[in-house]
């Protein structure tokens, strides 16, 4: 599809790509989900720590949590922000066919994406994690 010549070739950054987290690496935010019709309730799917740059959500292979239920690639990603902050951020692409809602709830975050003809497609919400005490 790309027509490609020998010794030609396309390569790519992934922003969101991240094998693991390093010795120093700690964990900053809890991503729970909640996928009607697959699971009741919340559930983990993962932690951004603070090396890491970009969270997402969606159905293709290279996204964080990838589920057909999500219906797009990279539909939501969630960024972790130096200052401390949670940034989170719809597909460009598809503006016009979802929604973002975003409720402070306590020390939570809700997000609710809403396609614009269906109702509630699934829920996130992410909780800032417990760091450990420093003991000297």
């Amino acid at each position: 599809p790309f027509a490609l010549g020998p010794g030609e070739f396309i390569t790519g950054v992934v922003p969101n790509l991240y094998r693991h987290p390093a010795p120093t690496s700690r964990p900053v935010v809890a991503v729970h989900a909640n996928l009607p019709g697959v699971w009741e309730g919340y559930r983990e799917v993962g932690r951004i720590f603070d090396d890491q740059v970009l969270y997402t959500l969606g159905n293709h292979w290279l996204d964080n949590v990838s589920h057909p239920c999500l219906r797009e690639p990279a539909l939501f990603a969630i960024r972790y922000e130096s200052s401390g902050g949670v940034s989170h951020i719809l597909n460009p692409d598809l503006a016009g066919r979802y929604q973002v809602h975003t409720t402070d709830q306590g020390h939570c975050l809700a997000d609710c994406r809403s396609a614009t003809t269906t109702p509630s497609i699934h829920t996130v919400r992410c909780a800032g994690t417990p760091q450990p005490e420093n003991r000297a």
